[in-house]
């Protein structure tokens, strides 16, 4: 059964072990055997027995058989893949034979294609940056962000909350700790201070996070106890920066916030944590300060100003850590029941958000939307090219029907032209990473704050992805090219001399590649005119604040120089009377600064809650008298802060419409008493009404906001707003000087104008959009390009027709109508697909709209006659020549 098996196997075609070969090892088999019998004979061995040893000296001739055809298999093996390659090194160098004689239709080419590649790496470069890469922690994947869930969304945790926490969410977290940002001044002995973003946190932030210094220790158990040394953590990037990379920095002893805290270790490179905003903790940390909080276990529970992580267990699901969350949710409502409870809280949670989710989630679906963008872009490229291919192979079908004459198989010239297409693919794809590298650079600085992009670079990923996706580019685009024109008849090429006449299937396919690139232009382009008319939406919003002629100056002073009150409130006399004399000058402090990101919320009572009522949560801010003037917040109905607002004298708040609306609905609310903070004996008079302010920018409306005079609410940390009539440059040159004069050591921990907050509020929606006009242009363009092929190869396929229409005295009307019937048949295809695909995929930008819906028809309308006109001027070229066709030249032909 074996013996018939093989002996058909070795029949087959191509087989490694033929029957003519396996004949001829028989025979080299048999000779060997025969001239060692020969020689037996002659030593005087008996015949019979001479031929048994002979056969036993060689051995087994099945196993000889076997390692000749292991040999022979190898052999041909080697010259398989040295012939495959001698034929990839000819095709390459024919394919740059037939390139260099085409210089004009090469280049347009690879510019199709490095466009395409280049905005696919520079978008798969931020994917992978933002989304790809792990994030630089053990326990990532196990670690949560803990908050307080309000209906208008997460809030920070109070120091009791956190201690709660700890205690009993232990079952199921190993570990939860608290941080709260802390932006100071850094000051090395004999050097210049030096703002820094730095969070006081408690010792096992990093034990939480599972990272482990690079140098020196990490925080330990005992660290920022009250009473302690204090000690820090410092970043790789501040070590690099500030101490120029030397291991003498550990045990030593720097000025931090006006407190002497010693250096105990350095981070890796790359942990910054908070690498990307977590709620109120946005910026990259500098350094971390040890702080156990416990001075502060007893706190107000309405004081929330802690961010908290959570790590599980190695053995407990997520399913038992939300067990535990919900019986501490139900702890805190038995025992704080007007603080957790319905009705003053209906919409309270402990709210567990995953790191990365909290991370990045905020931005997937716009990066996924960049995606398919770009992903649409090389697909419009793609379709492009194979186009041109195509059309460029008529020119070529007498040179590949004289190739099949001479014996090449369709397969080889397939392969042929696959590899011209690929180097193609390959060349373009080289110029595209080149592209996205400049591309990426410029970019730098207008990313909108995208997470994690700051440690972005053109990494072997990113290169890998920009080899691939051009070799597969090279693929496709030649496909399509290589099998229509593989397929033409022998006879007919030969006879039409070369003409680029054919059967029309050439003309089919790419009119279906261009109407497809048409319906991926129009999605494209219904993308970016919604992210386009949303932003126009939100740059009308009124934010509550008139930015135009208002600056700040932002500073922390240090608790160690300024520690009583007093001496901060002479600070900021001292900063308003320097930009008093500022021409047209006024000025005020204020914290936090709307919509920096700053500030923190908490809860408040009022003296007879509404049954069944929101939960009384809101925004607090303290500021100095005439900040709203200043600012430019209109001041709706009683009073601004007076410098009688002071400690000694009644506590008095002012309050924004909404809460004045959501509690005194159609009446006055000036002089209603509310207790902030829910301070027992903490009860303050109602003495102005403002407009509200967006202070997490256009998008949210954010919570009722709470307004308390400095003098009765001495905050250290301020930002001092002023409005004058002066050039930019010489109010923050003088904003510098008056800090300089009011304390030459304390640095400015921002300095800027309003309107670059209003832009920083808007810059991720702007990012966002500007980009996707940029490739919607880019995938019209293409697609254009691809119309205009059309169009031209049209007039040019229909010379003789449209000359003897000429010749016969028809009219030019007519003959426009001819040509123009074809580009308007693909251009409607087109927007009727594109339409589809583009109201499915809409439904995707919700999230990311504002002010408008997926489907506004305003939007709708003007891409639909955006692409009419495009299809118009396209046509533009080709009509004007096909109405100047020559009749007696075009027949002369």
């Amino acid at each position: 059964m074996m013996r018939a098996w093989w002996k058909k196997a070795r029949r087959l075609p191509g087989s490694p072990w033929p029957v003519a070969a396996d004949d001829e090892v028989d025979g080299e088999i048999a000779g060997h055997i025969e001239l060692h019998t020969r020689h037996l004979i002659k030593q005087g061995t008996p015949p019979a027995d001479a031929r048994a040893q002979a056969i036993a000296r060689f051995g087994d001739p099945e196993r000889v058989r076997a390692e000749l055809r292991d040999i022979r298999h190898a052999m041909e093996t080697d010259m398989q893949r040295t012939e495959w390659f001698n034929d990839l090194r000819a095709d390459v160098a024919f394919a740059a034979r037939t390139f260099r004689r085409n210089p004009l239709f090469t280049l347009l080419l690879v510019l199709t294609i490095a466009v395409a590649v280049g905005s696919n790496a520079t978008i798969f470069r931020v994917i992978d940056a933002v989304l790809l890469r792990p994030l630089p922690y053990r326990n990532a994947e196990r670690t949560s962000v803990l908050w307080n869930g309000y209906q208008g969304g997460n809030a920070a945790v109070s120091v009791p909350e956190y201690f709660d926490m700890v205690e009993r969410l232990a079952p199921s977290f190993a570990d939860v700790a608290a941080v709260t940002p802390q932006p100071t001044a850094l000051v090395v002995p004999g050097e210049d201070a030096e703002r820094v973003s730095s969070y006081s946190v408690t010792p096992n932030l990093f034990r939480t996070l599972g990272v482990d210094a690079a140098i020196g220790r990490g925080l330990q158990p005992g660290d920022g106890a009250p009473g302690g040394e204090r000690v820090a953590v410092i970043s790789h990037a501040l070590w690099r920066r500030r101490f120029g990379g030397e291991a003498t920095v550990l045990g030593r002893s720097v000025n931090i916030g006006g407190l002497a805290t010693t250096i105990v270790g350095v981070m890796p490179a790359g942990v910054n944590f908070p690498d990307a905003p977590i709620g109120f903790l946005r910026e990259r940390a500098d350094l971390w300060i040890a702080n156990s909080f416990e001075h502060l276990r007893g706190d107000e529970r309405g004081s929330q100003f802690l961010g908290v992580l959570g790590t599980r267990r190695s053995d407990a699901s997520e399913t038992r850590a939300q067990g535990d969350m919900t019986a501490l949710e139900r702890q805190f409502q038995s025992a704080f029941p007007d603080r957790y409870s319905p009705p003053n809280v209906p919409a309270w949670r402990l709210a567990a958000v995953p790191l990365r989710e909290q991370m990045v989630g905020s931005v997937v679906p716009a990066l996924a939307m960049l995606g398919g963008a770009v992903l649409l872009i090389l697909l419009i490229a793609c379709a492009n090219v194979a186009g041109l291919l195509v059309a460029r192979g008529a020119a070529r079908r007498r040179e590949l029907a004289v190739r099949l004459a001479l014996g090449a198989r369709r397969s080889r010239l397939v392969r042929q032209l696959l590899t011209e297409s690929t180097v193609l693919g390959l060349s373009g794809g080289a110029l595209g990473l080149g592209l996205a590298w400049v591309a990426s650079r410029v970019a730098a600085g207008n990313a909108g704050g995208i997470p994690r992009l700051d440690d972005a670079g053109f990494g072997p990923m990113v290169v890998v992805f920009s080899i691939v996706a051009s070799v597969v580019t090279g693929m496709l685009v030649g496909i399509a090219p290589a099998v229509q024109q593989s397929r033409e008849e022998l006879r007919g090429a030969l006879g039409e001399g070369g003409r680029g006449s054919s059967d029309g299937t050439g003309r089919r396919l790419r009119r279906v590649l261009v109407g497809g690139q048409v319906a991926m232009a129009v999605v494209v382009l219904v993308a970016a005119g919604l992210l386009g008319k949303s932003l126009l939406a939100l740059r009308d919003v009124d934010t509550g604040v008139r930015a135009d002629g208002a600056y700040f100056l932002r500073v922390d002073p240090a608790r160690a120089r300024y520690d009583s009150a007093f001496k901060t409130l002479a600070l900021y006399e001292r900063l308003k009377d320097e930009m008093t004399q500022l021409p047209a000058g006024q000025s005020a402090a204020v914290y936090p600064l709307p919509m920096s990101g700053e500030g923190w919320g908490g809860s408040y009572a009022i003296p007879e809650p509404q049954v069944g009522s929101a939960e009384l949560h809101a925004e607090y801010a303290v500021s100095t008298p005439d900040y709203f003037k200043v600012a430019g917040i209109a001041m709706l109905e009683g009073r601004d802060f007076t410098a009688d607002d002071k400690r000694g004298n009644p506590p008095v708040i002012v309050i924004d419409e909404v809460l004045a609306q959501k509690h005194w609905p159609g009446a006055s609310a000036v002089g209603k008493r509310l207790n902030p903070n829910r301070d027992p004996g903490q009860w303050a008079t109602i003495v102005g009404v403002v407009r509200h302010v967006r202070n997490a920018g256009p998008r949210s409306d954010g919570e009722p906001q709470i307004y308390i005079p400095h003098a009765q609410h001495v905050q250290r940390p301020m930002a001092l707003v002023v409005r004058t009539s002066m050039p930019e440059t010489a109010v923050l040159a003088a904003l510098r000087d008056a800090l300089r004069r009011a304390d030459p050591e304390l640095p400015a921990t921002r300095l800027g104008t309003m309107v670059s907050l209003v832009d920083e509020a808007t810059a991720r929606d702007r990012f966002y959009a500007v980009l996707l006009m940029i490739f919607a242009g880019t995938a019209l363009l293409l697609a254009s390009l691809g119309l205009y092929g059309v169009m031209a190869s049209l007039v040019e396929q229909r010379k003789r027709e449209i000359a003897i229409r000429v010749a016969v005295g028809g009219p030019p009307g007519t003959i426009r109508w001819l040509v123009m019937r074809e580009g308007l048949a693909i251009t409607l295809v087109g927007l009727v697909a594109g339409g589809l695909a583009a109201a499915a995929t809409a439904r995707v930008l919700t999230s990311l709209l504002f002010g408008i819906t997926p489907g506004d028809p305003t939007t709708w309308g003007a891409i639909a006659m955006i692409v009419i006109a495009v299809t118009a001027l396209a046509s533009w070229a080709p009509l004007r020549r096909a109405v100047r066709v020559d009749p007696i030249d075009a027949l002369r032909e």
